[in-house]
């Protein structure tokens, strides 16, 4: 009787962690985004970044800080990301975990051929939701 309760314990909490994902996709020149403070968000940007060379920048009153860059198909982070960021070139989507009140913004996406000629921005209004 105990391992059936402990079994429906890790069955829950499977849920409820599984509940505290958002998928968001931002394939079209703006799009806006909600997701729970705590949670982990996935947010398409492309079908495939494969070949595409791309800067994922965040709109700050300071100006524009660069989040990830994709050039060669490699990513590269311009801050520390603690674990919490990632980049899926086979997909174009882009995760944030443990989101925090900070990650709420305007953030813009240039998209680059590999020549480096310019092919579209994409932007998303990201908010945060809850206490």
């Amino acid at each position: 009787m105990e391992a059936v309760f402990v079994l429906v314990l890790v069955v829950l909490a499977a849920v409820a962690h599984a509940t505290d994902m958002t998928t968001c996709t931002a394939t079209q020149n703006s799009s806006q985004c909600s997701v729970a403070l705590c949670g982990t968000l996935d947010l398409q940007l492309l079908t495939n970044a494969s070949g595409c060379e791309l800067l994922f920048k965040k709109n700050l009153t300071a100006g524009p800080t660069l989040i990830f860059s994709l050039k060669r198909n490699k990513v590269t982070f311009k801050r520390p990301t603690e674990g919490r960021l990632k980049f899926f070139m086979n997909n174009g989507t882009f995760r944030l975990t443990n989101v925090e009140r900070a990650d709420s913004g305007k953030y813009f996406l240039e998209i680059y051929n590999s020549g480096g000629a310019r092919l579209g921005t994409r932007r998303v209004q990201l908010d945060i939701e809850g206490k």
